[in-house]
């Protein structure tokens, strides 16, 4: 386990090298300190950036205001209890926001307008299917935006919903 002391939040980006006994070293670059927000449901919080009202103008200003890092966990069901998720949206992990990071990396595109409604993996109507899900929570990206503009921290936003899912049980702990 790892202990690092505690920062003051900044904008400012900075660097971590971390080396184990043996010298073995990782870097991690780009780094921002501030608050993390955990965007956890089911369709309420899977409902995207892309299909809200004043899509195409979030779209445009996405990334604009630096601060807003974004994580999304893949869909994957498992009958046993995971240590670690089986794969994030983005291959890098946490990424900036980004016209392409919000809604559509696979696309290359700074509109919305291509990022068809459930236009991920996990769509059910075949033409909306991409290589990778191409969008990002509504509720969790908006709540991120405006609490980064309000309180001038960075705000990282870790997005992990499924909707539909009539298990809600399965997540509370037995009593």
């Amino acid at each position: 386990v790892l202990a690092l002391p505690a920062m003051n939040a900044t904008l400012d980006a900075f660097s971590v090298t971390i080396a184990d006994e043996s010298g073995a070293a990782v870097a991690l670059d780009n780094l921002l300190a501030g608050d993390v927000w955990v965007c956890s449901g089911q369709s309420n919080m899977e409902f995207s950036v892309a299909e809200m009202f004043g899509a195409d103008e979030l779209m445009a200003e996405a990334g604009r205001e630096p601060g807003l890092r974004l994580f999304a966990v893949e869909k994957n069901a498992s009958a046993q209890p995971r240590d670690d998720i089986a794969e994030a949206q983005y291959e890098a992990g946490w990424v900036e926001a980004s016209p392409a990071t919000v809604c559509g990396a696979a696309h290359g595109r700074s509109r919305a307008s291509f990022c068809e409604p459930h236009c991920g993996a996990s769509a059910t109507v075949a033409s909306f299917k991409r290589d990778t899900w191409g969008y990002f929570s509504a509720a969790c990206y908006v709540h991120g935006l405006q609490l980064l503009r309000e309180t001038k921290r960075p705000q990282g936003l870790l997005e992990s919903c499924w909707g539909g899912t009539g298990r809600v049980h399965g997540h509370q702990p037995r009593l």
